[in-house]
């Protein structure tokens, strides 16, 4: 397993766990755009 899958896999665990977590990104890939927006939606949904 490639170190970008287990960081992208942890990163979805937290957002499902309602987990706070921090990640550094250029925003430079489709994926980490739509891994923001996934973020916004779970922040507005729990509210």
């Amino acid at each position: 397993m490639r170190v970008a899958d287990i960081a992208e896999e942890r990163r979805l665990a937290a957002m499902r766990e309602s987990r706070t977590f921090a990640f550094e990104t250029v925003m430079s890939t489709p994926e980490k755009v739509v891994l923001r927006l996934k973020r916004v939606h779970v922040a507005t949904r729990s509210t």
